[in-house]
């Protein structure tokens, strides 16, 4: 049985319109779809480059980002490793792309009002066949590719944000890396996190309780997932390390799949945007023992 090729497919805008392309390792399009769905694995390359400069836009097109938590065994310890991780939701309004090429910088907002908030690596699951309460073998037909995210997560509302709409779903943070891989066995990935220069988080994908695509099978037990949903599949441990103010600088890198690099910047203040919005809420640590998820 062939070898199945490893690909890279992008969303770009082309000609104002938003289109998948096949990108190749210099970073150029060498495929442009011309319809309105996800990238079909049988595309041949077409032409290259495109004569204009590519504008890259978030990979999740979908309706659904949907995120487990307690999924490292490495994070859990021996007490939990047996039990079912947990999920949970981010707005859609949180997936954002961060730069235009590997070594690029994105940038990230980090409300004022927010307290201790940490950037957590995960390995992102695109889907690009619908499916619902499927079997893992139905999930892994599912899946379209893989991207480098980060589960940005503020630590004063965690204890009380028992669904974690303000903790985690701020807009922003999910920063996703331009690029969904296709074609690699994603189960024994090197991941890690740098913050300012220091490692924070080292680990593996075979450390997961659910493999990627059993995390699939999971989420779509509660959530029809659709074309351009998103699946986080949860961090290892060091992400309670990971903390970032602004200005911090964090690179994610998850071994052949990519690098997320991004800094912590000043939100845009505008009129009406809601900035400040929570500012009433008071920082500060919740239980001991807590958990970055």
């Amino acid at each position: 049985m062939a070898e199945t090729p490893v690909r890279r497919f992008a969303r770009i805008e082309h000609r104002g319109v938003a289109r998948w392309a096949e990108i190749d390792a210099a970073g150029e399009a060498i495929c442009l779809h011309t319809g309105s769905g996800l990238p079909d694995p049988s595309w041949e390359v077409r032409f290259r480059p495109l004569d204009a400069p590519l504008r890259f836009l978030t990979p999740f097109c979908g309706r659904n980002v949907v995120g487990l938590a307690y999924n490292y065994r490495g994070l859990v310890g021996d007490a939990a490793r047996d039990e079912e991780p947990l999920l949970f939701l981010k707005g859609a309004h949180s997936a954002s792309v961060v730069g235009g090429r590997e070594a690029g910088t994105g940038r990230v907002p980090l409300p004022s009002w927010v307290g201790t908030t940490w950037a957590e690596a995960e390995l992102g699951v695109v889907i690009g066949r619908a499916c619902f309460d499927a079997t893992v073998e139905e999930a892994r037909a599912s899946v379209l590719g893989f991207c480098v995210a980060s589960d940005l997560t503020t630590f004063n509302v965690h204890e009380r944000d028992h669904h974690l709409a303000r903790s985690k779903a701020l807009p922003g943070f999910a920063p996703l890396s331009p690029y969904v891989v296709s074609g690699i066995d994603p189960c024994d990935l090197a991941i890690e996190t740098h913050v300012d220069g220091h490692c924070t988080q080292r680990s593996r994908t075979s450390d997961m309780i659910c493999d990627p695509f059993e995390a699939v099978s999971l989420a779509s037990q509660v959530v029809p997932l659709v074309p351009g949903d998103l699946v986080l599949t949860g961090t290892p441990a060091g992400a309670m390390e990971s903390r970032v103010r602004l200005g911090s600088r964090v690179v994610h890198q998850i071994a052949g799949v990519g690098r997320l690099d991004f800094e912590m910047v000043q939100p845009a203040v505008r009129r009406g945007s809601g900035e400040g919005v929570g500012r009433a809420v008071t920082p500060g640590p919740g239980p001991s023992g807590s958990l970055a998820v």
